[in-house]
């Protein structure tokens, strides 16, 4: 794509390493790609050297060759740091693509002091900041009267339809699970289960209360380092590490997908989770909590179906689609078309540029 008004970009993320959950990489991916569609040089620099010269020197090299630095910065606060740079150069023009902030992890609604001078020092920082760009509304209303930025714009996650990663091809599942799911009504949970926020304690209630009525569903969880400790059960499948094409097999087997989530203590629900996206994207029929940002992705019972966290209701909708196979494919394919028109890259690609095009004034 021909671009008159080409930009160099550093965009500063965390390091990819295997450790980081594969929906960050995922998008890191596409959001770099995306800008290199659009006509821009973009250069990736991970956290690296925050607390050392030698890491300044790198960054302070690397930002007199470009025309914009964009941080990618969560509720680790380590990327704000870089913001600093401005005050040596300050014709750069500064993107931040806001993730979080700390308070996110916190685990009950006590202040903790560390979130609150990373909270004064990200305010402080953003003095320094042209723009902001947020994942979800409820994120950019809960950033805003925190932030100082000059502008603010919400770009919400998507899918790049031609990433290899989102491949409709065909997929094998290893023997070994293929033979542990045969027969069975697969309920499907993949995700980040390290995170409070994720509704790893609503599988065990709703496995437990399940069991007692039907044998034939199964939840298999996909992750690990799991915050709460859920056990593999004769109904609970539970698998640590599976590789992306394998995963994709098993996003084509299952029968339904779930997202439950849970509201972390001092920050409203400003998520907006990629595994939704991939679970709608494979024609999956989806419960997810119902929250209001997951409410601008589903619209109930048309492309799939929003719960209150209750044990017996989400019950209720995965016995009902167990025994309503059309309901199923009506729901997923809607769920499909959704994923396509609304959270695709097409649909990315104008935001971004209406984004730049304000940074570059």
């Amino acid at each position: 794509m021909k671009q008159t008004n080409r930009k160099k970009i550093l965009y500063v993320i965390p390091l990819l390493h295997q450790g980081l959950p594969l929906s960050v990489r995922i998008n890191i991916s596409q959001r770099t790609q995306l800008i290199k569609q659009l006509g821009h040089e973009v250069t990736t620099f991970p956290y690296r050297g925050v607390w050392s010269l030698r890491g300044w020197l790198t960054l302070f090299r690397h930002t007199q060759q470009i025309d914009i630095l964009m941080i990618r910065i969560d509720g680790s606060c380590i990327g704000d740091m870089y913001t600093f740079i401005k005050l040596v150069r300050p014709q750069l023009r500064i993107i931040w693509e806001v993730h979080g902030f700390p308070e996110e992890n916190a685990p009950t609604e006590r202040v903790i002091l560390r979130h609150i001078i990373k909270k004064y020092l990200r305010m402080i920082l953003s003095l320094l900041v042209d723009t902001c760009t947020y994942i979800s509304d409820e994120l950019r209303q809960f950033a805003k009267p925190r932030l100082f930025a000059k502008h603010h714009v919400v770009i919400p996650n998507f899918i790049s339809i031609k990433s290899p990663h989102f491949s409709r091809q065909e997929s094998n599942l290893p023997a070994a699970l293929r033979k542990k799911i045969k027969h069975k009504f697969v309920v499907l949970w993949g995700g980040s289960p390290q995170f409070p926020w994720q509704g790893i304690d609503l599988i065990g209630q709703l496995s437990a209360y399940i069991e007692q009525i039907d044998l034939e569903v199964i939840f298999v969880v996909i992750g690990k380092n799991s915050w709460y400790p859920l056990k593999q059960t004769r109904n609970i499948l539970r698998i640590t590490n599976l590789h992306r094409p394998a995963y994709r097999a098993l996003l084509n087997r299952a029968d339904v997908c779930i997202a439950l989530y849970n509201k972390p203590p001092q920050i409203p629900f400003y998520f907006f989770p990629m595994k939704i996206l991939d679970y709608m994207y494979y024609k999956r029929p989806v419960i997810a909590s119902a929250f209001p940002v997951l409410s601008s992705i589903i619209t109930h019972r048309s492309d799939g179906f929003l719960v209150q966290n209750t044990v017996e209701d989400i019950t209720f909708l995965i016995m009902q689609l167990k025994n309503n196979p059309k309901l199923r494919n009506s729901i997923g394919q809607t769920a499909h078309k959704t994923v396509a028109t609304r959270f695709s890259d097409h649909t990315a690609r104008q935001a971004y540029k209406n984004m730049l095009n304000t940074v570059q004034k």
